[in-house]
């Protein structure tokens, strides 16, 4: 056996992928952008899905409990809304 003849390197063209273009942001997924708080567990500067805010407090939801109108609340702010 002798050396290996030369070959040139092998090489593999990848066909680029075609880009979907945007879609429009539903309700359900529309973020806030929440600045920090004095809060220690709720210091951030990040995006934060609707969802997880309780629309009484817009604060990040601890204990979120669902009401008759399908609405999710912080369990706190919507007892001391009951209340009222």
């Amino acid at each position: 056996a002798g050396p290996l003849p030369d070959k040139s390197p092998l090489t593999v063209d990848t066909p680029v992928e075609p880009s979907a273009p945007p879609r429009p942001l539903s309700a359900a997924s529309q973020v806030r952008v929440v600045s920090p708080v004095s809060e220690p567990e709720q210091e951030f500067n990040t995006e934060v899905p609707f969802e997880f805010l309780c629309p009484i407090t817009n604060k990040i939801m601890n204990d979120p409990v669902t009401a008759a109108d399908t609405y999710n609340y912080e369990r706190k702010a919507i007892r001391r809304w009951f209340r009222r």
